[in-house]
């Protein structure tokens, strides 16, 4: 998926997707929503997303996150605007 850097959204919404998030969702510099609510992911967020300046919309609710896991989202001041 990496290699698609021109890739401008996702949505994966109710996939049933499980595990982590790959970090090569990081290599899509030209991404600005990125939609994978109501699957079974957990583990962390990518740190690398705070990279992600294109990125405008994020859905990743209804997964398995554990409480306190979105907070480095916080930092995301283009995404805050």
């Amino acid at each position: 998926m990496g290699i698609l850097k021109q890739l401008q959204g996702i949505a994966l919404d109710g996939n049933n997707l499980q595990g982590s998030i790959p970090y090569d969702l990081c290599h899509l510099e030209a991404l600005n929503g990125l939609m994978l609510s109501d699957n079974t992911l957990s583990s962390k967020i990518p740190p690398c997303f705070l990279s992600l300046i294109s990125l405008r919309e994020l859905n990743l609710g209804s997964n398995n996150f554990s409480y306190g896991v979105l907070s480095s989202l916080w930092s995301l001041e283009h995404f805050l605007q």
